[in-house]
């Protein structure tokens, strides 16, 4: 009986985590919406899984053919959130690349994304608010 009571408890928690909105972080980062939102949308850190987060940190010098670069104070304060934050916390999927758009998991959510942007209706599948209001609800194709 106890393990019964144990089981359904651990499914419960498991339902309310995996339920968890992707797009609103536990936690408030000024730093981090400043510093990453400065040249790109800062992407929820649900989006990539923790260790993700700390190999993209450790090379800011090499962002996707950009130093981004931070005071190592800035850097660690961003890190340790992403880390707090991170996709794996909430059964998130690790990345098969270091872009968020080349995962298997966002290719499989984003397949009409990928065809307006074939299409040249969106400008890149980086552009999150092209689809998506600024609460995480999406807006009609």
């Amino acid at each position: 009986m106890k393990r019964v009571i144990v089981l359904t408890l651990m499914i419960a928690c498991q339902s309310v985590l995996a339920a968890e909105d992707v797009w609103q972080p536990r936690e408030n980062s000024p730093l981090w919406q400043n510093e990453c939102g400065s040249c790109h949308m800062a992407f929820p850190p649900a989006l990539l899984s923790s260790g993700d987060w700390q190999l993209l940190m450790r090379n800011l010098d090499k962002h996707f053919g950009v130093d981004a670069s931070l005071d190592a104070k800035s850097r660690d304060q961003i890190a340790a959130f992403l880390d707090r934050n991170a996709g794996s916390r909430w059964g998130g999927h690790s990345a098969d690349s270091q872009r968020i758009t080349e995962t298997s998991y966002f290719m499989k959510k984003h397949k009409g994304s990928i065809r307006l942007l074939i299409k040249g209706r969106v400008k890149s599948l980086a552009d999150c608010l092209a689809c998506h209001k600024q609460d995480g609800t999406e807006t009609p194709e």
